[in-house]
């Protein structure tokens, strides 16, 4: 055998290693990739539970954000109903009653009062 056929063995070898090196480094990114969308699907689209591994289920985003509506919607006035329609009315029976305890200080001393 020459020396031309082993060096060009040996290019044969180190293309071979290093296509398979890349091909390792691929796989290995697609397969991050991948797993990385799976989390993704399973973050927008929630998760069934699993009584056999003990997971709750995993409301997808769509779900969270009505259930966000639905609490931030009972927040906002409407007319009654709604906690900050509760707010303002007890807001205004405390200033209310703040008033009245003053008046009733103010006008009815207690013993020894000047």
């Amino acid at each position: 055998m020459s020396w031309g056929w082993v060096a060009i063995l040996a290019v044969e070898a180190v293309i071979g290693v290093s296509v398979s090196w890349a091909v390792t480094r691929i796989g290995r990114t697609v397969r991050g990739i991948a797993s990385e969308q799976a989390a993704i699907r399973d973050v927008v689209c929630g998760q069934p539970a699993d009584p056999w591994r003990g997971e709750d289920e995993v409301p997808g985003i769509a779900t969270r954000m009505r259930a966000v509506e639905e609490r931030t919607r009972q927040l906002l006035p409407n007319g009654g109903s709604h906690l900050a329609d509760a707010v303002h009315r007890t807001e205004a029976a405390v200033a209310t009653l703040t008033v009245r305890y003053e008046d009733h200080v103010r006008n009815h001393p207690g013993p020894g009062a000047p």
